[in-house]
């Protein structure tokens, strides 16, 4: 049995490029080498487990391949002028050196489950010809044959949305005994990316290479050598964001276009605001504690007197002004992160903050509170949000963790604005995240 990975050198330019934007093609380099290392890694422990030979087939780049190759695998170019020939081509040399399966998958899913694994080896031994485990975007992550089957890639459109359907139809149509996986996905696209960021906010999934690369990319905790524990930085690391991917780090699901970019602001300030749009009157001051680039503030400004932006980033800012250009009631300014010394006491009518608590330490979500209560007036209103711990939530993230959520239960909030002098009004719980991971959210309006 062989077990193969195929590969590219990840070069700036030559791979990702789908995701670029909203990351650059340097960081999106990056990424895939880090894709590369968890997958690498864990295709040779799982050969060396159930006694399978391992080969990488590499485009490009044998010297990077060669320092990152598992014990006993085996490096091999590929060959030919396109995939699907690369493919034919490989399993034919496959087979003729080693007997029994060989199952191919790629590089762009760090996460794949080694149950798809075992499920390809089995479906293979039990008679199957031909196995693919499906992807979201409609191509496949894995394909296993149990002999050369060249008819399978005639004519398949590699790298569409119909390579999956298309090699349905050549195993029909071959009489090919094609089995189906359970689908899994690529990171290919920036909703792929975002999914893969919701993963790996679960501590049981292991992709410490790419748990890496979203540390050097957006300064994610981590040991810095030569400086002792790593120190709490919101503005260097938000702006570090900003510079990498600034619409990706604030609405990840949502970041393929400006335009896509654009109607999540009013879906979610939509959504944010429902039953209080009474809150946006155009007598009112309102505050944006967090508005990073200004996306939900489009369309809040219109509504009321004068709209202050306030944020840590000053990368962030200058994207929000430039978004928020032509609306002259907005004022942004620069914060600290951990006050609102900008904002004179008793100024404001309304204090409103979306996806920016959860990102915090928990001692600077509580320093923010009596924060907000000096600048709002005698019984003007607060409205937030975070993510909600619904029977227990993930280990709480290192302190410095300026990107991994926290999570709250209602009585934690109830007792974080007591101490502050705040009165608790209302909650309401919602749901957000994708199909596949979502996340619970408490929306919670307070007055002073």
């Amino acid at each position: 049995m062989l077990l193969a990975v195929f590969a590219k050198a990840p070069e700036a330019g030559k791979v990702k490029t789908r995701l670029c934007p909203p990351l650059s093609p340097e960081s999106a380099a990056v990424l895939y080498g880090a894709f590369l290392g968890d997958t690498l890694a864990r295709l040779g422990a799982y050969a060396r487990s159930r006694g399978i030979d391992l080969a990488v087939a590499h485009d490009g780049g044998e010297g990077f391949f060669r320092s990152r190759l598992p014990a006993g695998a085996t490096l091999v170019p590929q060959r030919g002028a396109g995939l699907a020939e690369r493919l034919v081509g490989f399993f034919e040399e496959g087979f003729g050196a080693s007997p029994g399966p060989v199952v191919v998958v790629g590089s762009d899913s760090p996460t794949l489950p080694s149950d798809r694994l075992d499920g390809a080896f089995a479906a293979l031994g039990a008679g199957r010809d031909a196995v693919i485990c499906p992807d979201d975007g409609g191509g496949y992550c894995l394909i296993g044959l149990a002999r050369p089957l060249p008819s399978l890639f005639e004519g398949v459109e590699m790298g569409t949305a119909r390579v999956a359907s298309q090699t349905r139809e050549r195993a029909a149509r071959a009489g090919v005994d094609l089995a189906l996986l359970e689908p899994w996905y690529d990171v290919d696209t920036p909703r792929d990316l975002a999914r893969l960021v919701s993963e790996l906010q679960d501590p049981s999934v292991e992709a410490p290479a790419t748990r890496a690369a979203f540390r050097s990319l957006a300064r994610l905790p981590g040991p810095r050598m030569g400086e002792g524990p790593p120190a709490l930085d919101m503005k260097g690391d938000w702006n570090l964001r900003a510079r990498a991917a600034a619409q990706f780090f604030v609405a990840s699901w949502a970041s393929a276009s400006e335009e896509e970019f654009a109607a999540s602001g009013q879906r979610d300030f939509e959504h944010f605001f429902e039953g209080l749009e009474s809150l946006l009157n155009p007598g009112a001051v309102v505050l944006d504690l967090g508005c990073g680039v200004g996306r939900m503030d489009a369309f809040v400004a219109p509504r009321v007197k004068r709209l202050i932006g306030l944020d840590v980033s000053e990368e962030m800012l200058a994207r929000a002004r430039a978004r928020l250009r032509l609306l002259r009631n907005v004022s942004l300014l620069e914060g600290d992160g951990t006050t609102l010394a900008p904002v004179p006491e008793g100024s404001v009518d309304l204090v409103f903050s979306h996806i920016v608590f959860q990102h915090v330490p928990r001692r600077v979500f509580e320093g923010y509170l009596p924060e907000v209560r000096r600048v709002l007036r005698p019984g003007a209103d607060f409205l937030f949000q975070v993510p909600e711990a619904v029977g227990g939530s993930p280990a709480e993230p290192p302190e410095e963790d300026t990107y991994t959520q926290r999570y709250f239960t209602e009585e934690q909030v109830r007792g974080r604005l007591e101490t502050a002098h705040l009165e608790w009004v209302s909650c309401r719980r919602f749901r957000a995240g994708t199909e596949e991971f979502p996340i619970d959210h408490l929306r919670v309006h307070a007055r002073r």
